[in-house]
């Protein structure tokens, strides 16, 4: 029969090293610019202002919005991102646009709440970031160059 008040044994296991894709380590500080959006945009109505987002209409409702931000979310999210047949720096590149692009829009709607004159188009950026292993990308860029092997 089980003591049911002894100490349950627990293992613990980690791996010496765990190298997690560049898109991962950013996804939180993007999920953090663009829920600062998604507030703003939802107190667009409220201080005066419509929606410039084709995608999401002039006065679109609270619903419209949470679903909206949430899609571009879980689009950005490292588990959808690493369904994507394209190299790391590509992935990690299209979520860093994404938190440039948020942090460009959340500047401008702050400038804009406090009556500043902004130019009221919707900002295009990329950003384009590589993660590796800098030490081997330079043994071999020498081994190329000094002829090495």
């Amino acid at each position: 029969m089980e003591d049911l008040n002894a100490t349950p044994k627990i293992e613990f296991r980690t791996e010496e090293e765990q190298n997690f894709p560049g898109y991962y380590t950013n996804y939180f500080s993007m999920l953090k610019t663009l829920n600062r959006d998604r507030l703003q945009t939802l107190s667009l109505e409220r201080r005066g202002f419509e929606e410039i987002n084709p995608a999401l209409g002039p006065n679109p409702s609270k619903e419209k919005i949470n679903t909206f931000f949430a899609l571009r979310a879980a689009v950005l999210s490292p588990a959808y991102l690493g369904l994507m047949e394209a190299p790391d720096w590509v992935k990690s590149s299209v979520a860093d646009s994404a938190k440039m692009m948020g942090e460009m829009v959340t500047d401008q709607n702050a400038r804009l709440f406090r009556g500043e004159k902004i130019n009221a188009r919707l900002p295009i950026a990329a950003k384009f970031t590589y993660h590796g292993d800098w030490d081997r990308f330079i043994e071999d860029k020498y081994r190329i160059f000094t002829g090495d092997k």
